[in-house]
């Protein structure tokens, strides 16, 4: 488990570097409008993720760490999952292309950039690797094809005009990454191929489970920048986008332990180490937060620079949103998994989606496109989900009372 963490950390790490180097440098150098352009299409690109996953990441991750002897299954589970992400990732295709072409948005040449990695993520084998639990090289990989954007960001985008590059270099590394992938899974025994219509099925079924779960999720971590893009100005999406990235890197620091924890406390049902680490790792974030109240001004004025000094309130609003979401990441998945039914760690998704939905919609109806009122969305979001997960947990441990 250590070594997977490990390598998870890794690529963590990885994903971390490109907002913390990237998006200062950008807002520097781009104007606000096409600084914004940039974070929309990211924006849009990780809803196409979360489309072309599917729920297939965690349902097909557990399904192999919990039958790691069936070698037959495993590489059948492998071209169904990898089959029916290239079936979502056509559609996604389709639906980016149609937007970038027709809606006349100012994003058409960054989103029309960023199109060819959607299709790279249906072969992109994390959630495989790691169920099988070799996914150290493939980490490392990763890692240097993140370090590997940042400098191709940092040398070759200089002047206005030239914010293309970040999503086209998104694109180059992610089929750089599905590549070397595809041929790491194929060195574990796993090919892709044409599955029965059965096996196919069987693998929407079991996605489908979670993917509600993940599209709700992407409602507080992904729609406010495309809520923001869509119908308020470049600078209200570009504050908002630079003050979520951060605050995604941050959390990625620490989502590699739950991730880690998952598939081996789904055998060992270990709860005692899934709370130690959760009760440090919010301790951790706690202090941050806290760092950040003193300090966060004068460094983000000296990041990001004085056009988007609003960014400053927005994280402000996201360091409490991560004071919910870092125990909420231990009492989903790896708790539930102990205790041996994730309904509840999936269901608490949903309320957090409709929360924030039902503020984007409401600022919609209201003409109102503040991004520190989207942000408070995504604490009232990440609070409801880890309530929910809590009340679920403190419920088993009174069954098993009575």
């Amino acid at each position: 488990m250590w070594s997977a963490s490990r390598a998870l950390l890794l690529v963590q790490l990885g994903s971390m570097l490109v907002p913390l180097f990237v998006l200062p440098y950008l807002a520097h150098v781009l104007p606000v409008q096409e600084f914004a352009a940039v974070a929309f299409a990211q924006s849009a690109y990780q809803i196409c993720v979360v489309i072309v996953d599917f729920g297939f990441p965690t349902w097909g991750t557990h399904a192999i760490a919990s039958d790691l002897a069936n070698e037959t299954g495993i590489r059948a589970l492998y071209k169904s999952v990898t089959a029916c992400r290239l079936v979502l990732a056509a559609a996604s295709m389709l639906a980016l292309l149609a937007f970038g072409l027709l809606s006349g948005t100012e994003y058409r040449q960054e989103l029309l950039f960023i199109w060819p990695a959607v299709l790279a993520q249906a072969f992109q084998p994390l959630w495989f690797l790691q169920g099988v639990e070799r996914v150290e090289r493939y980490a490392h990989i990763l890692v240097v094809l993140r370090v590997t954007f940042v400098a191709g960001v940092l040398l070759a985008v200089h002047n206005p005009g030239d914010g293309f590059w970040s999503p086209l270099l998104t694109s180059i590394t992610a089929i750089i990454g599905a590549a070397a992938g595809t041929w790491l899974a194929r060195g574990a025994g796993a090919r892709v191929g044409v599955p029965s219509l059965e096996s196919a099925l069987l693998a929407f079924k079991g996605g489908a489970a979670f993917f509600a779960s993940r599209a709700a999720v992407a409602t507080y971590t992904l729609g406010g920048t495309f809520y923001l893009g869509l119908v308020g100005t470049p600078v209200q999406t570009a504050s908002y986008a630079a003050a979520e990235q951060l605050y995604r890197g941050a959390l990625s620091l620490v989502s590699p332990l739950p991730q880690a924890l998952y598939p081996q406390v789904s055998r060992t049902r270990e709860m005692r180490v899934v709370a130690l680490w959760g009760i440090g790792a919010t301790a951790a974030t706690a202090v941050g937060a806290l760092i950040f109240h003193y300090v966060g001004a004068q460094l983000l004025l000296h990041v990001f620079g004085e056009k988007l000094a609003r960014a400053f309130d927005v994280l402000t609003v996201f360091s409490f949103a991560a004071l919910f979401a870092v125990p909420s990441m231990f009492a989903g998945f790896p708790l539930h998994a102990c205790i041996g039914n994730l309904r509840w760690a999936n269901i608490s998704l949903y309320f957090g989606g409709v929360c924030q939905t039902a503020l984007l919609v409401g600022l919609y109806f209201t003409g109102n496109t503040s991004a520190t009122l989207v942000a408070l969305g995504v604490v009232a979001a990440e609070a409801t989900v880890l309530l929910i997960r809590m009340k679920s947990a403190v419920s088993y441990f009174g069954w098993l009372r009575r």
